[in-house]
């Protein structure tokens, strides 16, 4: 499997949780690749990362020209991913890497989307979003199901999606949004590719330093939406 990890400024933690997701691999006898793809950072994330084997080709470093954003960081990652399945997930592990359990038999079911939400029954908030993040993340999806993209999935901006390699591919060669809206462009275009979409309930933990801006990033990406919607047609949702 392939873990693509966009960081942006994630000099404090970016290390400490690369080697948990190494060392979890490990303990199942298990070798993944993991892509980190640096995205302009200036706080020395890059350095952070030194000493990493890259020659036993588990472990990328992608530096971005510049600060491209988190859609042009993960489609990037998604590319270059060699595995025959491919997680992303935050630097800030926010949703635990342990979580990966609860997706990985929806894809050996048939799904090839299988995307963390932290809005199902099952899903545990550990604490609960902030309210000015969570009255924008309903805000974003009554006007995402008013446009009929993906409407059938309750929470589409949890960062811990999983695809196989064949969909990661397929979807993330047509993506073009480069900002946070970048997720539900790629489950639109899943849904209109005809890939089948599952999504699971997980543990998250609210990360008080997150990239998120409410009222500077809610604009950006009620804008983003509509590009999405003039560029894929509705669709069916997921499952």
């Amino acid at each position: 499997m392939t873990i693509v990890i966009p960081a942006y400024n994630e000099r404090e933690r970016l290390r400490r949780n690369v080697d948990h997701i190494r060392s979890f691999a490990a303990a199942r006898g298990e070798r993944w690749e993991v892509i980190v793809v640096d995205d302009g950072s200036t706080d020395g994330t890059a350095a952070s990362l030194a000493g990493l084997d890259a020659a036993e080709e588990d472990f990328r470093l992608l530096q971005n020209p510049g600060n491209r954003g988190k859609g042009f960081s993960v489609r990037r990652g998604m590319l270059e991913a060699r595995g025959p399945a491919v997680l992303m997930t935050d630097a800030d592990l926010s949703t635990p890497i342990e979580e990966i359990d609860k997706l990985l038999p929806a894809i050996k079911q048939g799904f090839a989307v299988v995307i963390g939400s932290r809005d199902m029954p099952e899903s545990r908030l550990e604490p609960a979003q902030p309210w000015p993040r969570h009255m924008m993340g309903l805000i974003f999806r009554m006007i995402r199901r008013g446009m009929g993209l993906v409407p059938n999935l309750r929470d589409t901006q949890c960062g811990f999606k999983l695809f196989t390699a064949d969909a990661a591919r397929a979807v993330f060669t047509q993506a073009t949004e480069e900002g946070f809206a970048f997720d539900c462009e790629a489950l639109a275009l899943a849904d209109k590719l005809g890939y089948r979409t599952l999504e699971v309930g997980v543990r998250w933990h609210n990360e008080p330093d997150s990239r998120v801006k409410p009222l500077r990033d809610s604009w950006r990406m009620f804008r983003a939406l509509w590009r999405i919607r003039r560029r894929v047609a509705g669709g069916s949702g997921g499952v």
